[in-house]
């Protein structure tokens, strides 16, 4: 009879090379500098996130409470990463790691509103209006309510024009913000952990019915 032995070793885990760079990559962003290199700490570390931890095996406890961890680990990162690029003027970037969240969290309107603020800045205002529309829709399908009040803001601004254009499409080697204009940005999981109650928001019947205006090319 043949036995089997695993050396653990020689063995490499990528949810354990993920989960301890993130957590070391996590301290050293607490402070940051506002440096390239954090960004491309950021960026290495994504990388070694393979995905949800064992899908497979969606209905074991001891593997939902650590893919639930994983998975707040990357998004963490994601927000830090998104943070540092906008610091670096690379708005492309950003989008793409503000798209990502959205990915895992579709009604996460901190998220989409700065996504919308994000391709403005970048001079992509009919992207920047596509993107409340599609907030609108999540909310309408999966809460049946409407925005907040201060994402309806950012969208006038938007409409009309008075959102600066100060990001680059592509990547940059600008140099980056002052650490004190790095923005510090907090991953919302949906609205009911949002600082403002669902109680609080109109349902969707009470919303006033306005066509939305795209800009002009």
């Amino acid at each position: 009879r043949d036995t089997l032995m695993l050396l653990t070793e020689h063995m490499r885990i990528d949810a354990d090379l993920f989960e301890v760079a993130a957590k070391q990559l996590q301290g050293k962003l607490r402070a940051p500098s506002g440096q390239q290199d954090e960004l491309d700490e950021c960026e290495r570390v994504l990388a070694l996130y393979c995905g949800d931890f064992l899908p497979e095996d969606l209905y074991e406890d001891w593997t939902t409470r650590r893919r639930d961890r994983l998975r707040r680990l990357y998004n963490s990162l994601l927000e830090s990463a998104a943070a540092l690029a906008l610091a670096h003027r690379k708005g492309q970037d950003a989008c793409e790691y503000l798209l990502t969240l959205l990915e895992y969290n579709p009604a996460d309107e901190q998220t989409h509103r700065q996504l919308m603020l994000t391709y403005a800045r970048m001079g992509r205002r009919r992207d920047a209006v596509n993107q409340y529309q599609r907030l609108r829709d999540v909310l309408r399908e999966e809460l049946r309510a409407v925005p907040l009040p201060e994402t309806t803001e950012v969208f006038r601004s938007i409409q009309t024009g008075r959102i600066t254009v100060d990001l680059l499409e592509t990547r940059s080697s600008s140099g980056p913000l002052p650490v004190e204009d790095v923005p510090v940005t907090r991953h919302v999981h949906a609205h009911a952990e949002t600082d403002v109650p669902l109680s609080s928001r109109k349902p969707e019947a009470e919303e006033q019915t306005q066509p939305v205006a795209q800009p002009r090319a």
